[in-house]
């Protein structure tokens, strides 16, 4: 398998949910950067309907006139904090997924990709805010679906290489159980009382090497 078996392919998705001016000069940058850093920390700790552009301004620390220079409303504005939350999604992968880490044993691979992934959902503020407020997922659905499906296509390479006699049909199941496995128990996670989650992690881990140890072990 080459290198972009295992690697990501995005299509470019267009959004109802841009903001109004992306800034060229870097004192707006500076700024720009700062409200979408403040807006991530707000809709994650109060969530999407009892954030308001005037509190988002104030954690920023800029005027709220600011903010509107930039975004038209708080949902552009979510929208934005949702779309940098899967790049950051993909620069994990890409920086988890190395041609080295695919070629060696399949259950470090399994584990480094969980704990990369959990450590990318309990710490990081953007992944955070759309963990916190799924009911907005419609506003970036388009992206997160082909993010998935390009998430699921490099691991069926990946897959492919450790269980070269499995059948396209088995290789894309083993692939999806992967993506929405890790997907679905990393949200959970999020969602237990943070005492559960390594023991959350932890059996996700299991569950996820025992059912691929047969297919990738024959």
């Amino acid at each position: 398998m080459t290198k972009h078996e295992g690697c990501l392919t995005f299509c470019q998705v267009s959004s109802d949910t841009k903001p109004r001016r992306v800034p060229t000069q870097e004192r707006s940058r500076r700024r720009y950067a700062a409200i979408l850093d403040a807006a991530a920390d707000v809709f994650s700790q109060v969530g999407y309907d009892a954030a308001t552009t005037e509190n988002i301004a104030a954690q920023a620390e800029t005027s709220i006139g600011s903010l509107y220079q930039f975004f038209p409303n708080k949902r552009v504005l979510f929208g934005e904090v949702a779309r940098i939350s899967l790049d950051r999604f993909r620069g994990k992968y890409e920086t988890l997924i190395t041609d080295d880490a695919i070629r060696g044993p399949w259950p470090e691979l399994i584990e480094m990709a969980i704990d990369g992934f959990a450590d990318l959902q309990f710490t990081d503020p953007y992944v955070r805010a759309v963990a916190t407020n799924v009911t907005m997922w419609g506003d970036f659905a388009t992206e997160d679906v082909a993010l998935q499906k390009a998430l699921i296509q490099a691991a069926q390479g990946i897959v492919q290489l450790h269980a070269p006699a499995l059948e396209r049909q088995q290789l894309h199941l083993a692939a999806a159980m992967i993506v929405h496995t890790i997907s679905v128990m990393m949200y959970i996670a999020w969602r237990e009382p943070e005492g559960m989650r390594p023991a959350i992690i932890t059996e996700t881990k299991r569950m996820l090497v025992r059912y691929l140890a047969p297919m990738m072990d024959s």
